[in-house]
């Protein structure tokens, strides 16, 4: 005995997946002095993990201000942050002999 499958509708073509761009580097990210976000907006456009600058904030490191019951900081602060993070490589020491 055999059984006649139903008969079934032609499928849509398979659509391929769009390709991947290279992987580029990142995008250039300009902050304004005047610029205004709140710290989860901050850290959406740096690309950093969730607590990095409520715990700058909390250590004194960023400077930041509480209105509404959110954490605001200025564009400036932020580069100031930025800044004081500055790290420096130790020139190397020359003993006078050459």
């Amino acid at each position: 005995m055999s059984r006649k499958l139903p008969a079934v509708a032609p499928s849509a073509p398979a659509r391929a997946a769009p390709a991947t761009p290279p992987t580029a580097s990142p995008a250039v990210r300009s902050i304004p002095d005047d610029a205004v976000h709140q710290l989860s907006e901050w850290q959406a456009i740096l690309g950093l993990p969730t607590h990095t600058l409520k715990r700058e904030a909390r250590l004194g490191r960023l400077r930041v201000a509480k209105r509404a019951g959110r954490l605001w900081s200025l564009g400036a602060w932020v580069r100031e942050w930025l800044k004081g993070g500055e790290v420096r490589r130790p020139r190397p020491e020359t003993n006078g002999a050459n």
